[in-house]
Protein backbone atom coordinates (compact mmCIF):
# COMPACT_ATOMS: atom_id res chain seq x y z
CA UNK A 1 0.00 0.00 0.00
CA UNK A 2 1.25 3.31 -1.16
CA UNK A 3 1.43 5.77 2.11
CA UNK A 4 -0.58 8.77 1.24
CA UNK A 5 0.98 11.98 0.74
CA UNK A 6 -0.55 13.39 4.20
CA UNK A 7 -3.69 12.82 6.49
CA UNK A 8 -7.06 14.29 7.48
CA UNK A 9 -6.74 16.64 10.52
CA UNK A 10 -7.28 14.75 13.27
CA UNK A 11 -8.89 16.58 16.29
CA UNK A 12 -7.40 16.68 20.02
CA UNK A 13 -9.63 14.56 22.05
CA UNK A 14 -9.60 16.54 25.59
CA UNK A 15 -12.65 14.50 27.11
CA UNK A 16 -10.52 11.16 26.42
CA UNK A 17 -7.45 12.82 27.49
CA UNK A 18 -8.81 13.59 31.22
CA UNK A 19 -10.57 10.29 31.68
CA UNK A 20 -6.74 8.46 30.87
CA UNK A 21 -5.70 11.07 33.41
CA UNK A 22 -7.94 10.28 36.17
CA UNK A 23 -7.65 6.65 35.55
CA UNK A 24 -3.81 7.05 36.05
CA UNK A 25 -3.83 8.34 39.36
CA UNK A 26 -1.23 6.45 41.18
CA UNK A 27 -1.55 4.12 38.45
CA UNK A 28 1.65 3.69 36.00
CA UNK A 29 0.18 1.94 33.63
CA UNK A 30 1.72 1.74 29.77
CA UNK A 31 -1.76 1.34 28.41
CA UNK A 32 -3.34 4.70 29.74
CA UNK A 33 -0.48 6.35 29.46
CA UNK A 34 -0.81 5.23 25.75
CA UNK A 35 -4.52 5.73 25.55
CA UNK A 36 -3.53 9.64 27.32
CA UNK A 37 -0.80 10.15 24.96
CA UNK A 38 -3.21 8.66 21.39
CA UNK A 39 -5.79 11.21 22.89
CA UNK A 40 -3.54 14.09 22.51
CA UNK A 41 -1.52 13.76 19.91
CA UNK A 42 -4.02 15.72 17.09
CA UNK A 43 -1.74 15.86 14.09
CA UNK A 44 1.36 16.00 16.13
CA UNK A 45 1.66 12.71 15.00
CA UNK A 46 1.43 13.70 11.15
CA UNK A 47 3.87 16.42 11.49
CA UNK A 48 6.31 14.31 13.13
CA UNK A 49 6.46 11.92 10.35
CA UNK A 50 7.20 14.24 7.93
CA UNK A 51 9.58 15.62 9.77
CA UNK A 52 11.11 12.59 10.05
CA UNK A 53 10.63 12.24 6.16
CA UNK A 54 12.73 15.77 5.98
CA UNK A 55 16.16 14.32 7.46
CA UNK A 56 18.82 13.22 5.65
CA UNK A 57 18.73 9.82 6.91
CA UNK A 58 15.60 9.09 6.33
CA UNK A 59 15.87 7.76 2.21
CA UNK A 60 18.33 5.31 3.86
CA UNK A 61 15.77 3.95 6.95
CA UNK A 62 12.83 3.90 4.55
CA UNK A 63 14.56 1.61 2.34
CA UNK A 64 15.60 -0.80 4.89
CA UNK A 65 13.02 -0.32 7.43
CA UNK A 66 15.34 -2.54 10.19
CA UNK A 67 12.97 -3.21 13.16
CA UNK A 68 14.35 -1.17 16.42
CA UNK A 69 11.99 -3.27 18.61
CA UNK A 70 13.50 -6.68 17.60
CA UNK A 71 17.22 -5.01 18.42
CA UNK A 72 16.38 -3.99 21.56
CA UNK A 73 14.61 -7.36 22.38
CA UNK A 74 17.50 -9.70 21.34
CA UNK A 75 19.07 -9.12 24.59
CA UNK A 76 21.36 -12.12 23.69
CA UNK A 77 22.83 -10.44 20.74
CA UNK A 78 22.79 -7.28 23.17
CA UNK A 79 25.22 -8.91 25.28
CA UNK A 80 27.88 -9.96 22.74
CA UNK A 81 28.71 -5.97 22.38
CA UNK A 82 31.48 -4.19 24.13
CA UNK A 83 30.79 -3.50 28.19
CA UNK A 84 31.00 0.21 27.47
CA UNK A 85 28.58 0.33 24.65
CA UNK A 86 25.04 1.74 24.22
CA UNK A 87 23.37 -1.78 23.62
CA UNK A 88 25.25 -3.01 26.83
CA UNK A 89 24.15 -0.12 28.86
CA UNK A 90 20.57 -0.53 27.53
CA UNK A 91 20.33 -4.09 28.27
CA UNK A 92 21.09 -3.43 31.50
CA UNK A 93 18.37 -1.35 31.63
CA UNK A 94 15.90 -3.67 30.13
CA UNK A 95 16.95 -6.75 32.19
CA UNK A 96 16.36 -4.50 35.34
CA UNK A 97 13.19 -3.19 34.57
CA UNK A 98 12.33 -6.39 32.70
CA UNK A 99 11.44 -4.08 29.66
CA UNK A 100 10.27 -5.32 26.52
CA UNK A 101 10.07 -3.00 22.99
CA UNK A 102 7.52 -5.74 21.33
CA UNK A 103 5.22 -5.38 24.21
CA UNK A 104 4.72 -1.85 24.09
CA UNK A 105 4.56 -1.59 20.54
CA UNK A 106 1.98 -4.59 20.53
CA UNK A 107 -0.35 -2.09 23.35
CA UNK A 108 0.13 0.90 20.45
CA UNK A 109 -1.83 -1.23 18.27
CA UNK A 110 -4.35 -2.11 20.13
CA UNK A 111 -5.57 1.41 20.81
CA UNK A 112 -8.64 2.23 19.03
CA UNK A 113 -7.44 4.82 16.95
CA UNK A 114 -4.68 3.83 15.69
CA UNK A 115 -5.10 2.28 12.54
CA UNK A 116 -6.36 5.62 11.89
CA UNK A 117 -3.64 7.03 12.82
CA UNK A 118 -0.93 4.50 10.87
CA UNK A 119 -3.19 3.33 7.70
CA UNK A 120 -0.16 2.27 5.99
CA UNK A 121 2.86 0.08 6.58
CA UNK A 122 5.42 3.08 5.96
CA UNK A 123 3.61 5.30 8.76
CA UNK A 124 3.31 2.01 10.86
CA UNK A 125 6.98 1.16 10.56
CA UNK A 126 7.40 4.72 12.15
CA UNK A 127 5.13 4.79 14.89
CA UNK A 128 6.70 1.76 15.96
CA UNK A 129 10.37 3.18 16.20
CA UNK A 130 9.31 6.11 18.11
CA UNK A 131 7.67 4.07 20.56
CA UNK A 132 11.03 1.66 20.68
CA UNK A 133 13.18 5.14 21.13
CA UNK A 134 11.84 6.87 23.97
CA UNK A 135 13.83 4.44 26.90
CA UNK A 136 17.04 4.82 24.91
CA UNK A 137 16.63 8.47 25.90
CA UNK A 138 16.59 7.35 29.21
CA UNK A 139 20.06 5.20 28.87
CA UNK A 140 21.58 8.65 26.90
CA UNK A 141 20.47 10.77 29.92
CA UNK A 142 20.52 8.98 32.68
CA UNK A 143 17.19 10.26 33.79
CA UNK A 144 15.74 6.53 35.55
CA UNK A 145 12.18 5.27 34.55
CA UNK A 146 10.67 6.56 37.82
CA UNK A 147 8.39 9.82 38.44
CA UNK A 148 11.24 11.89 38.83
CA UNK A 149 13.33 10.76 35.80
CA UNK A 150 10.32 10.54 33.49
CA UNK A 151 9.84 14.27 34.18
CA UNK A 152 13.00 15.08 33.98
CA UNK A 153 13.07 12.74 29.99
CA UNK A 154 9.74 15.12 29.10
CA UNK A 155 11.68 17.96 29.72
CA UNK A 156 14.79 16.94 27.58
CA UNK A 157 12.36 15.70 24.54
CA UNK A 158 10.46 18.93 24.72
CA UNK A 159 13.56 20.84 24.00
CA UNK A 160 13.69 18.17 20.80
CA UNK A 161 10.35 18.14 20.03
CA UNK A 162 8.02 20.32 21.28
CA UNK A 163 4.72 17.83 21.16
CA UNK A 164 1.40 19.10 22.79
CA UNK A 165 1.31 15.51 25.20
CA UNK A 166 4.88 16.74 26.80
CA UNK A 167 3.84 20.42 26.97
CA UNK A 168 0.63 19.36 28.61
CA UNK A 169 2.47 16.75 31.12
CA UNK A 170 5.35 19.07 31.90
CA UNK A 171 2.55 22.00 33.06
CA UNK A 172 0.84 18.63 35.73
CA UNK A 173 3.93 17.31 36.54
CA UNK A 174 5.15 19.73 39.49
CA UNK A 175 1.72 18.89 40.95
CA UNK A 176 2.67 15.07 41.87
CA UNK A 177 6.32 16.84 43.05
CA UNK A 178 7.31 16.24 46.68
CA UNK A 179 7.09 19.95 48.44
CA UNK A 180 10.59 19.71 50.08
CA UNK A 181 12.20 18.75 45.97
CA UNK A 182 9.97 20.74 43.82
CA UNK A 183 12.25 24.37 43.54
CA UNK A 184 15.30 21.94 43.07
CA UNK A 185 13.29 20.10 40.67
CA UNK A 186 12.20 22.94 38.73
CA UNK A 187 15.16 24.29 38.41
CA UNK A 188 16.76 21.03 36.89
CA UNK A 189 13.90 20.61 34.33
CA UNK A 190 15.34 23.88 32.48
CA UNK A 191 18.37 22.12 32.41
CA UNK A 192 16.98 19.24 31.05
CA UNK A 193 15.47 21.07 28.46
CA UNK A 194 18.39 23.24 27.57
CA UNK A 195 20.25 19.78 27.44
CA UNK A 196 17.72 18.75 25.22
CA UNK A 197 17.32 21.45 23.03
CA UNK A 198 20.97 21.63 22.48
CA UNK A 199 21.43 17.70 21.63
CA UNK A 200 21.56 16.67 17.73
CA UNK A 201 18.66 13.94 18.52
CA UNK A 202 16.18 13.37 15.61
CA UNK A 203 13.38 11.15 14.57
CA UNK A 204 15.83 9.66 11.94
CA UNK A 205 18.62 8.66 14.66
CA UNK A 206 20.42 5.72 13.09
CA UNK A 207 19.85 3.79 16.65
CA UNK A 208 21.24 0.68 14.98
CA UNK A 209 24.51 1.80 13.86
CA UNK A 210 25.14 3.40 17.67
CA UNK A 211 24.46 -0.15 19.51
CA UNK A 212 27.82 -1.36 19.32
CA UNK A 213 29.35 2.37 20.12
CA UNK A 214 30.93 3.15 23.85
CA UNK A 215 27.70 5.40 25.61
CA UNK A 216 30.01 8.14 26.06
CA UNK A 217 30.88 8.04 22.57
CA UNK A 218 27.15 8.01 21.25
CA UNK A 219 26.45 10.93 23.76
CA UNK A 220 29.18 13.05 22.40
CA UNK A 221 27.91 12.40 18.60
CA UNK A 222 24.29 13.17 19.62
CA UNK A 223 25.27 16.43 21.70
CA UNK A 224 23.63 15.19 24.98
CA UNK A 225 25.55 16.73 27.44
CA UNK A 226 26.91 14.07 30.14
CA UNK A 227 24.83 13.80 33.10
CA UNK A 228 27.79 15.60 35.02
CA UNK A 229 27.80 18.58 33.34
CA UNK A 230 24.11 19.06 32.89
CA UNK A 231 23.20 18.07 36.40
CA UNK A 232 26.59 18.99 38.36
CA UNK A 233 24.54 18.04 41.55
CA UNK A 234 22.99 15.35 40.66
CA UNK A 235 19.97 13.70 39.07
CA UNK A 236 16.81 13.48 40.85
CA UNK A 237 15.25 10.48 41.82
CA UNK A 238 12.84 8.50 43.15
CA UNK A 239 13.11 6.50 46.69
CA UNK A 240 11.67 3.48 48.01
CA UNK A 241 9.01 5.78 50.01
CA UNK A 242 8.08 8.13 47.60
CA UNK A 243 10.54 10.89 48.57
CA UNK A 244 12.56 12.82 45.87
CA UNK A 245 16.44 12.91 46.23
CA UNK A 246 19.44 13.86 43.25
CA UNK A 247 21.80 11.04 43.14
CA UNK A 248 25.33 12.05 42.29
CA UNK A 249 26.39 11.39 38.40
CA UNK A 250 29.27 8.23 38.31
CA UNK A 251 32.29 9.77 36.75
CA UNK A 252 32.12 9.44 32.81
CA UNK A 253 28.33 9.29 32.79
Amino acid sequence: MRAPDTLPHRPVQWRRALRALRQMRGNYDSRLIMEYASALEGDDGERGFHDFRAQAEAPELERDRPCLAAIMDDWNRLAELPADSLGRAYLALAQRDGIRVGDLVAGSHALPDERERAPDPLRRWYRDRMTAMHDLLHVLTGYDRDRAGELLLIAFTIGISPMRVLRISMVLGPFATPAPALPGVLRDLWRAWLRGAASRISRATPWEALFPLPLAEVQAWLGVAPGRTAHPRGIWCERARGDWARVAVATGA
